[in-house]
């Protein structure tokens, strides 16, 4: 690292201060000490001490961000995918942690898409879930498949 003192300590600060709030991804990071004015060497070098010293961690951070796309904003794999590319998490990563966690999509689809739908499958019902789900990121066929599945257990349970 060849940093000029000063300016280190001070985006270092800043970088503590931004950390100390929310985790953040080494490019979230890098691009806030950007806006702050710092030049890049020196807010890549700082981004560099934050990850050797433990204070950014992208496969952490992924982690934590996909528990939370599952759990409360029950989002499709490839919506959380296409959010953490966008904050800078690489590929392999998003990958290898994506297959710690067991996450069956399309039963929570069918569970989710019972819910959104209501019994109720007239056609704008339908189109307006399906465009829904696929802004969380489910595959379009994958929606179709849950409320085709939905619609038969719907009509096979009026018939009784």
């Amino acid at each position: 690292m060849n940093t000029d003192a000063p300016s280190f300590d001070k985006a270092k600060n800043k970088a503590l201060n931004i950390l100390s709030r929310r985790m953040h991804t080494k490019k979230e990071l890098f691009d806030k000490l950007l806006r702050q004015g710092f030049l890049e060497g020196t807010a890549s070098d700082v981004c560099e001490w934050a990850c050797e010293y433990g204070f950014i961690n992208d496969k952490e951070y992924a982690r934590a961000y996909i528990q939370n796309c599952i759990v409360s904003k029950k989002y499709g794999i490839k919506r959380i995918k296409q959010a953490l590319l966008y904050k800078g998490v690489d590929a392999y990563t998003i990958e290898d942690v994506i297959y710690e966690f067991d996450f069956c999509e399309k039963d929570t689809l069918i569970s989710l898409a019972e819910k959104k739908l209501n019994g109720n499958f007239e056609h704008k019902n339908i189109d307006k879930t399906i465009r829904h789900f696929i802004a969380k990121g489910y595959e379009f066929s994958d929606i179709k498949g849950a409320i085709s599945s939905i619609k038969e257990d719907f009509d096979f349970g009026k018939d009784d």
